[in-house]
């Protein structure tokens, strides 16, 4: 099967899935496309990904799987969930780098210490 209809059979699975409620796991999406891919389905997520951007659908996924946004409020949900997760990835950016400056302060002194 090619890559593009590989992706036109995932953008109808995907719009079979209408709203929050309907949701579908990618392994089920893996298993529908006979794909081999292990439990935490990394190749069917990427075409799955793929999909959304090609065909411009309003996906939203959550941990019972994948929709098509159908409200304005599912919309809202979905972004604030992005939303909240960029500022998660943000906390540990700045934690990782602050702790990073602060080893080589720290780093830099013992160095002096060293020298005296």
């Amino acid at each position: 099967m090619s890559n593009y209809l590989t992706l036109l059979k995932i953008k109808n699975i995907l719009e079979a899935h209408q709203g929050r409620s309907n949701p579908v796991f990618s392994a089920a999406i893996a298993e529908e496309l006979n794909l081999n891919d292990k439990a935490s389905t990394p190749l069917t997520r990427s075409l799955i990904k793929e999909a959304i951007i090609r065909f411009d659908l309003p996906v939203a996924a959550h941990g019972g799987g994948y929709y098509m946004i159908t409200s304005r409020e599912e919309l809202k949900e979905y972004t604030a969930n992005l939303r909240g997760r960029i500022r998660g990835i943000q906390g540990r950016i700045d934690a990782v780098s602050g702790a990073f400056e602060r080893s080589q302060v720290i780093k830099k002194d013992h160095q002096q210490m060293e020298l005296c």
